[in-house]
């Protein structure tokens, strides 16, 4: 096992990062987090590390839980064949979430410690709890990896990155509405750029206006431009608008989800601007990563009375509790709601 910095859940990831460069590998590991790019992208890293290519004697893998903590040890205990390590995948077990079977869980912590060196076990999880005992062994054993979205510099970077690879150059405009077109969802932008190279060529450049044309918004986005027209009493365009999300296949209690809580957030604001409020503490305040899209909430803020965020907030709860108890259809409710507030005053 590999030995260095003591283990914690800010560096576990550096820590895994270094047993990579260095090749000294824990006998157990367990990988989770909201990252799913990250994590399958060091799962497909460290199973090349251990297991060349094509070797499928020393490689196990189980997917959705189907698997039992006997034949799970039953395989870490096995001498690789003619290989150096044997490595066992088992994705979605269910071992370490709230609720888990306790004669699985139990029989599955009387062998972790006896893992031989030999052998790698990676737990791929959805859902972890903290708390629970196998997480605790696995943190006791090896090395529990926790993958979460990175910062916008290392969004940045990374993105950047792929276009120099591929020589296609792109302007920081065009950069900076990209992720905020994609989020900080490594997934998308992975696709999104992909698609921008792709159509660039080798050689070619990327402008914003190839990003608005070829990048599709985010359902977020998309509302935000809703609520942006509402408070420009657009009422046309917010109907067409919302016409646009129906047709995309969108349920109208999840639109009308993402409506409270675009005013739930314009209404935090409001408040911390009228409070005085810096910019720095509202993008904390809003968990927001980019700088333009900070500056658009109190853009669209500053343009709304106080009240009025207030009254529309208390009105999307009434029209979900209309939806839900029946007494309105969601695609009507939402429309009702849309057309008060995009009505001239």
């Amino acid at each position: 096992m590999a030995q260095g910095r003591k283990k914690n859940q800010n560096d576990s990831y550096h820590i895994f990062r270094d047993q990579l460069k260095e090749r000294s590998f824990c006998r157990v590991y367990l990988f989770f987090g909201e990252e799913a790019y990250l994590l399958r992208q060091n799962m497909k890293e460290l199973t090349a590390a251990l297991i060349p290519e094509g070797d499928t004697m020393n490689l196990n893998i189980h997917k959705d839980g189907r698997i039992s903590a006997g034949q799970l040890k039953d395989e870490a205990m096995s001498m690789p064949f003619f290989s150096d390590y044997r490595m066992i995948l088992a994705e979605n077990t269910g071992l370490f979430a709230p609720g888990a079977d306790e004669g699985e869980t139990a029989a599955m912590l009387s062998f972790l410690p006896e893992i031989p060196q030999t052998s790698v076990l990676l737990f791929s999880e959805d859902k972890v709890d903290k708390r629970s005992r196998m997480y605790k062994a696995v943190q006791k054993n090896g090395l529990a990896v926790e993958f979460l979205h990175p910062d916008a510099d290392t969004l940045r970077r990374w993105v950047l990155g792929r276009f120099r690879r591929e020589k296609v150059s792109i302007t920081g405009t065009a950069l900076e509405h990209l992720l905020e077109l994609t989020g900080d969802d490594m997934v998308r932008i992975s696709s999104e750029t992909e698609k921008l190279i792709v159509y660039a060529g080798e050689g070619g450049g990327i402008q914003i206006r190839d990003v608005d044309d070829l990048v599709s918004a985010r359902i977020e986005d998309r509302v935000f431009d809703m609520i942006e027209s509402v408070t420009r009493r657009e009422r046309g365009r917010v109907l067409r608008l919302y016409g646009d999300l129906l047709q995309l296949k969108e349920r109208p209690e999840r639109i009308l989800a993402l409506i409270s809580r675009q005013y739930n957030l314009l209404m935090l604001t409001k408040s911390m601007m009228e409070r005085g409020r810096g910019y720095a503490q509202i993008q904390e305040a809003l968990g927001l990563k980019f700088p333009s899209l900070v500056r658009k909430y109190m853009d669209q803020a500053g343009g709304i009375r106080g009240e009025e965020l207030r009254q529309a907030v208390e009105d999307c709860a009434r029209t979900e509790e209309h939806i839900k108890t029946g007494r309105i259809s969601g695609e009507l409710g939402v429309e009702l709601l849309l057309v008060k507030y995009s009505s001239p005053r």
